[in-house]
C-alpha cells in the first residue's frame, strides 16, 4: 500500500529530524500527530541487538553528509540497512526519501520486480545509499534498476567501504570479490567495522561490567589508520590522498 509506505517515510523522516537536531544541539522537532495512527509489526525487530549497530552509527551518517562533492534532487536508501543512513542524508540535505529493497544476497529478487517507493515524480538527479559496500553488488543490482525505472541520473554512495578489504585485495591479493571505487560516485572515509577490531574491543574490555562496545573515537582511529596505508601504499591513487585530507580536516575542526 503505497499510501502506508510514504506514512513511514515521514515517520522515518521525523525521526531523522529529532536524530540531526539532537547531534547538532538544536531544539527538538515537535512529536508529529499523524504518526500515532502507524504501527510496526514487533516481528520486524531483532530480539538481541547487533554490536555492529550502536548510535554512533548516527553521528557518522550525518558527517557522511559533508563527505558528498555534488548537488542532489532525490536520496534513495537501499533498505533495509540503508535506510537509516539515507534518512539523514535526506533530512540533513532537505532532498525528498525514496526507498528501495533490493540486496545481492536476496537472489529472489535479482531478477524479479524490485520494491521501490517514492513521494515525487519527474526528472532529477538521485542519490542511492547504502551503509556499507563491500563488493559493490548491491549498488550496481540497484542503480541498473533504478535507471530502467526512473530514467533519472543515478549516483552511487555508502557511508561505510570496505576498505580493509581492499587493503588486503590490493596489498596481498587476496581473492576476494570488492568495490572499484572508480563505479561509485561519492567516497566515504569510514570504514566498515570489522570483526577483528569488534574482538580486539571486547577483549580489551573483557573485564569491564559494561558491555564492550566499538566508541565513535576507535572508529575514526581505524578508517584513519586504514585510509593512510593505503594513500602512503599506493600515492598515485589520488582520491585516496583527498580522502585522508577531508579526514584529517574533520577531526580537527570537531576537536
Amino acid at each position: 500500500d503505497r499510501d502506508v509506505i510514504n506514512g513511514y517515510i515521514k515517520a522515518i523522516d521525523w525521526c531523522a529530524t529529532v536524530i540531526i537536531n539532537f547531534i547538532m544541539g538544536t531544539d527538538l522537532p515537535k512529536y508529529l500527530g499523524e504518526m500515532e495512527s502507524l504501527s510496526i509489526n514487533s516481528n520486524l525487530g531483532l530480539k538481541y541487538p547487533r554490536e555492529q549497530i550502536e548510535g554512533d552509527n548516527h553521528f557518522i551518517s550525518l558527517t557522511s553528509a559533508l563527505w558528498l562533492t555534488e548537488q542532489y534532487d532525490y536520496i534513495v536508501g537501499i533498505a533495509l540497512g540503508g535506510v537509516g543512513c539515507s534518512a539523514l542524508i535526506s533530512c540533513y540535505l532537505k532532498k525528498p526519501l525514496g526507498i528501495i529493497k533490493l540486496s545481492h544476497y536476496d537472489e529472489v529478487n535479482i531478477n524479479k520486480k524490485i520494491p521501490f517507493y517514492r513521494s515525487w515524480e519527474g526528472a532529477g538527479k538521485i542519490l542511492l545509499v547504502d551503509d556499507n559496500c563491500g563488493s559493490g553488488r548491491t549498488l550496481s543490482h540497484a542503480k541498473k534498476y533504478l535507471k530502467q525505472v526512473t530514467m533519472n541520473d543515478i549516483s552511487t554512495f555508502a557511508t561505510e567501504l570496505h576498505w580493509e578489504k581492499f587493503f588486503r585485495k590490493k596489498v596481498y591479493q587476496h581473492p576476494e570479490n570488492i568495490f572499484n571505487p572508480k563505479t561509485l560516485t561519492e567516497l566515504s572515509p569510514w570504514c566498515f567495522r570489522h570483526f577483528e577490531l569488534i574482538n580486539l574491543l571486547r577483549k580489551k574490555e573483557k573485564y569491564h561490567t559494561e558491555a564492550a562496545r566499538i566508541t565513535t573515537a576507535d572508529w575514526i582511529d581505524y578508517s584513519l589508520t586504514i585510509i593512510s596505508l593505503l594513500e602512503k601504499i599506493f600515492p598515485e591513487e589520488k582520491y585516496l590522498l583527498n580522502l585522508k585530507s577531508k579526514f584529517e580536516l574533520f577531526m580537527i575542526n570537531n576537536q
